[in-house]
C-alpha cells in the first residue's frame, strides 16, 4: 500500500471532540508553565508598582499579598508581558522610599 495515494481518514465526532479537548488542555498547561517560569517580585510594594505600570488596580478587596502576587502574574502571562519586574524607575523610587539602595530592591525578586 502506497502512501502516496491514500486519502486522509475522516475522524469521527467523539475523536474530533478529544482532539478539542486535549488542544484545550495543551494551551492551559502552556499557560501555567508561562506563569510559574515568569519571574515577579516577592516584595509587595514592588508587586504594587508593577501592577501600577501595566494599568491595573493595585489592590481589589480582601486580596493579601499572596493572592496580589498572583494575581499580577495572571495578568502578566494572558497579556504577554514577559517581565513581572517593575521598571527601574519604579524600583529607584521604591529605594528611596524605603532608604535602600536601587540595586538592593530590584535584587529582591
Amino acid at each position: 500500500m502506497t502512501t502516496a495515494n491514500a486519502a486522509p481518514l475522516a475522524l469521527s465526532g467523539a475523536a474530533q471532540a478529544e482532539l478539542q479537548r486535549h488542544a484545550d488542555a495543551r494551551a492551559t498547561m502552556d499557560t501555567k508553565e508561562a506563569a510559574r517560569r515568569l519571574v515577579v517580585p516577592t516584595n509587595d510594594t514592588l508587586v504594587r508598582y508593577k501592577l501600577r505600570e501595566i494599568g491595573e488596580p493595585i489592590t481589589l478587596f480582601g486580596e493579601d499579598n499572596g493572592q496580589r502576587r498572583a494575581r499580577l502574574r495572571q495578568l502578566c502571562v494572558a497579556s504577554g508581558i514577559t517581565n513581572g519586574m517593575p521598571s527601574d524607575d519604579s524600583v529607584r523610587r521604591f529605594a528611596l522610599l524605603t532608604g535602600g539602595e536601587a540595586g538592593g530592591a530590584g535584587a529582591a525578586a
